[in-house]
């Protein structure tokens, strides 16, 4: 039987013909380009300021071959943190597309990001400075967040989770509610049924993502909500029956981890953004001096990784950290795009403006085609998304190989082809 359009397979489907994949592989490539030794004539001609990089903190300079990069081993690790991503990926991808199981994995997720977030809490106010209560962090002012050093860190990992259980649990009560009309037996199913635990895991994690003070991850949540918001205003019917019922748990869940929260610490946290002297976190100073590095690497970069070593050489500003009793150091560009663009120049800007253009055009065709409920699920997955990189306007969220594969699983949550829509 030939495929009728509504079934043929379409080119955002897995395997070797998934352009997202593909993107993603010349990335990888582009990375491993830079811990290619090159002879010191090339590599001199390619990255002139290379050198005095590496001469600002070594003390015997480079002889013989050399990469790229001015940090092979930090490059190494960069390349199996998005080799580990791409490879979850396509896992994903193929689960998700040949067997199902999208709303298994959801739930799962819910009862697992609930569970680690509360786990966080009671480490965070038991033993403040051990990473899971148990391993000492390697910086003395660190506060870890359960498995994560960096608060703003685990709070992109929350925020990848929260739209997409918001997406399930409109899904899930639409789907079974569609066709009740009245009131009191939509509230009660609400209350007797799976809806009740995915409202109070999504106050849980909602509430835990606001207590890490991420201002970050809070604007980044905003902008997933308004992104689930443009996705979903044409599907809204107010003649449906569960939709109402729906928007509205999540929303009180919302409500309910927004009034929960430490107003005190908030405003203390907002007062520091506004208010007093250079901070070792003052955005502004750190892409100042970052310029100079994309300036002078603006073709091939430092190498994935690098940053913080090269800023050892490009860093001005001397900011005393009284906690410390030393002067910081910037090791990240506090802005995920400048920070690729320091590190890997147009060699690694490029493929990867080509996979987050790939993604959204994929993105835009599986949502235009799903008239499922699973759709909310995508939308919930795609706001998530929009959410990270809001977020990383002021951080690097997705350095971390935790918060890169949640980020490639979310990808496939949004593009995949289950095979019965085929």
């Amino acid at each position: 039987r030939r495929d009728s359009p509504s079934t043929e397979r379409r080119d955002f489907s897995p395997g070797v013909t998934d352009p997202v994949a593909r993107a993603a592989t010349l990335l990888l490539a582009a990375i491993a380009a830079q811990l290619v030794p090159l002879p010191p004539s090339l590599a001199g001609w390619l990255s002139p300021h290379a050198d005095a990089a590496r001469a600002g903190v070594q003390l015997v300079p480079t002889a013989g071959w050399r990469p790229l990069s001015i940090d092979p081993p930090a490059t190494v690790a960069a390349l199996g943190a998005v080799l580990l991503a791409l490879i979850t990926y396509r896992f994903a991808r193929a689960t998700f597309d040949g067997h199902g199981g999208v709303r298994r994995f959801v739930r799962h997720l819910a009862w697992g990001g609930a569970l680690a977030a509360a786990v966080a809490v009671v480490q965070r106010a038991a033993t403040p400075t051990l990473v899971m209560g148990l391993v000492p962090a390697e910086v003395i002012s660190a506060r870890p967040f359960g498995s994560f050093v960096n608060r703003n860190h685990f709070a992109a990992w929350l925020l990848l989770i929260v739209p997409v259980v918001a997406g399930y649990l409109i899904a899930h009560l639409r789907h079974h509610l569609a066709d009740e009309p009245r009131w009191p037996r939509r509230l009660r199913y609400v209350l007797r049924s799976a809806a009740l635990p995915l409202v109070t895991a999504l106050l849980v994690i909602t509430s835990v993502l606001l207590l890490t003070l991420s201002r970050s991850a809070v604007l980044g949540l905003g902008a997933a909500g308004a992104t689930a918001w443009l996705l979903a205003r044409r599907r809204l019917d107010w003649r449906e029956g569960g939709w109402l019922l729906a928007v509205g748990a999540v929303g009180a869940a919302l409500l309910l981890a927004a009034v929960s929260i430490d107003l005190d610490a908030w405003a203390a946290r907002l007062e520091s953004t506004l208010t007093g002297g250079p901070r070792p976190d003052d955005r502004l100073v750190i892409w100042r001096e970052t310029l100079p590095v994309v300036a002078d690497f603006w073709a091939w970069g430092t190498g994935a990784g690098s940053y913080g070593l090269a800023m050892l050489t490009y860093q001005q500003s001397r900011i005393w950290v009284p906690h410390l009793a030393a002067w910081a150091h910037f090791n990240q560009a506090h802005n995920h795009y400048l920070h690729v663009l320091a590190e890997g120049g147009l060699l690694l800007a490029l493929p990867a403006l080509l996979v987050l253009a790939t993604i959204v055009r994929a993105a835009g065709r599986a949502l235009a085609h799903d008239r499922s409920e699973i759709f909310w699920i995508r939308a919930g997955a795609a706001a998530a998304l929009a959410g990270i990189a809001v977020q990383s306007l002021w951080e690097i969220p997705l350095v971390m190989p935790a918060n890169a594969v949640l980020a490639a699983v979310t990808t496939a949550i949004l593009l995949h082809e289950p095979r019965a829509a085929r």
